[in-house]
C-alpha cells in the first residue's frame, strides 16, 4: 500500500502541474485513503490547494482552497509529529512536515504575516536539514532547500540579515545547484524544480 500511495502522490503532482485540479485532488485523496497515517499525502494536498488558490481569481473558489489547504496542513503536521514521537529519525515524516510548513510559510507571506513566516521558515529549514541528514538519497529535499537558499539570498539587506539570524543567509548559487539536483534526480518535485529553474 505504501508504494502504491506514493505512485498516487506522484500522479497527483503531475496532474496539478498540468492544471488538472480535480484530477490532482482525486489522485492525492487516493494516496490518503490508502495510508491515512502517512502525513505526505496531506502535505501534498495542502501544496495542491495552495497552488490552485494562487491560480484562481474567483473569490469563492479561493476561500474553498484556503479552507482545505489549512485543514490539510494541520492534518500533515499532526500525523507527522505523531510518527516522530514513535521514531524521531523518521525521515519521511520530517520531509512531509517540512513540506506542510513551507506551504504555511507561503500562505503567511501572502497574508503579510512576515514574522510568522520567518519563524515558520526557521522550522522548515530545521526539518529539511534533519531529513537530508537521515536520508541523503531523497533528492526531493533539494527542491525546498533550493527554493529557500535561492530566494532568501535575493532578499533585501535588512530582511536578509534577519533571515540569517533565524534561518540562513541564503546562497543563490547553492540554491540553483540544489534545484538542478531536484530537477535531475527528484521523484515528486522534478517538474516543479525544472519550472523554477526556468524562472530563476
Amino acid at each position: 500500500p505504501f508504494a502504491l500511495a506514493l505512485r498516487y502522490v506522484q500522479k497527483g503532482i503531475e496532474k496539478g502541474f498540468d492544471l488538472d485540479e480535480r484530477g490532482a485532488s482525486a489522485e492525492l485523496m487516493k494516496a490518503v485513503e490508502l495510508d491515512k497515517e502517512n502525513p505526505l499525502g496531506f502535505a501534498m494536498l495542502a501544496l495542491s490547494n495552495l497552488f490552485f488558490y494562487e491560480m484562481s481569481f474567483d473569490e469563492k473558489k479561493r476561500e474553498r482552497e484556503q479552507k482545505f489547504m489549512l485543514q490539510f496542513i494541520s492534518e500533515a503536521l499532526t500525523k507527522g509529529e505523531k510518527r516522530l514521537e514513535k521514531d524521531p529519525k523518521d525521515a519521511d515524516a520530517l520531509f512531509a512536515i517540512a513540506v506542510a510548513k513551507l506551504v504555511k510559510v507561503r500562505w503567511d507571506v501572502t497574508r503579510k504575516n512576515y514574522f510568522t513566516a520567518l519563524r515558520g521558515t526557521q522550522d522548515t529549514w530545521e526539518y529539511l536539514e534533519k531529513a537530508k541528514d537521515l536520508e541523503p538519497e531523497n533528492f526531493d529535499i533539494s527542491f525546498p532547500l533550493g527554493l529557500l537558499n535561492y530566494h532568501i539570498g535575493h532578499l533585501p539587506g535588512l530582511t536578509r540579515f534577519l533571515s540569517s539570524v533565524f534561518v540562513t543567509s541564503g546562497d543563490p548559487q547553492k540554491g540553483l545547484q540544489e534545484l538542478k539536483i531536484a530537477a535531475q534526480k527528484g521523484y515528486f518535485f522534478k517538474d516543479l524544480a525544472k519550472a523554477e529553474l526556468l524562472s530563476a
